[in-house]
């Protein structure tokens, strides 16, 4: 991953954070069962991030070696939206 390098540090600093707290967004919430309805939107952006991340490896010629994978996260995570958005939505624990 020594492309990472290749990143200005806000990109990098952004990229990281919004990963970070998507994956809090995903995770958390299925596990304390508090804030369900962030699931459904954490997953698609993270979707958007790897969005990002393919247009990024597009532009520096690196696609063919890590695009396949960020497409691949990008349709999980379009996957998830839909499956806790409409087919298995989580149900919050009672007040």
């Amino acid at each position: 991953m020594s492309w990472m390098y290749d990143l200005s540090p806000t990109v990098h600093a952004a990229s990281g954070t919004f990963e970070i707290l998507g994956g809090l967004g995903l995770v958390l919430p299925a596990v304390t069962r508090r804030r369900t309805e962030l699931v459904p939107l954490a997953a698609p952006g993270l979707a958007v991030v790897m969005v990002g991340a393919m247009v990024w490896h597009v532009d520096h010629g690196s696609f063919a070696t890590t695009g396949p994978l960020n497409a691949v996260i990008m349709a999980a995570m379009l996957f998830v939206a839909w499956g806790r958005s409409r087919r298995a939505p989580l149900v919050a624990r009672a007040a």
